[in-house]
């Protein structure tokens, strides 16, 4: 985030190269569609940290990032420094807030 802030261009290697996410739910690869959700997801930040606990709640995650990531906005200055802070702290409030 601070090279994006400072103007450095992050972007994609030329050729374009196809590349398969394992993790994704949506792939044929993903480990979930061959072992259990438990087995599969043990070793993941999410799961160790009791963020999602079944194949459902990380579905909802996933689709909670992709949102994020097509909607918000391109300025790299709102991702860090104060700005995250607040948008973090904002985040926590409203979810207790809401339940």
């Amino acid at each position: 985030m601070n090279m994006a802030a400072k103007g450095y261009i992050n972007g994609f290697y030329y050729p374009l190269v196809f590349q398969e996410h394992m993790d994704d739910p949506r792939s044929e690869h993903c480990g979930y569609r061959t072992a259990s959700f438990d087995e599969a997801y043990k070793h993941s930040f999410g799961y160790q940290n009791r963020i999602v606990t079944n194949i459902e709640e990380y579905k909802k995650l996933h689709e909670d990032i992709i949102e994020n990531l097509l909607t918000g906005p391109f300025d790299p200055a709102y991702y860090g420094c104060w700005r995250a802070r607040v948008r973090r702290l904002w985040n926590q409030c409203y979810d207790k807030i809401t339940g």
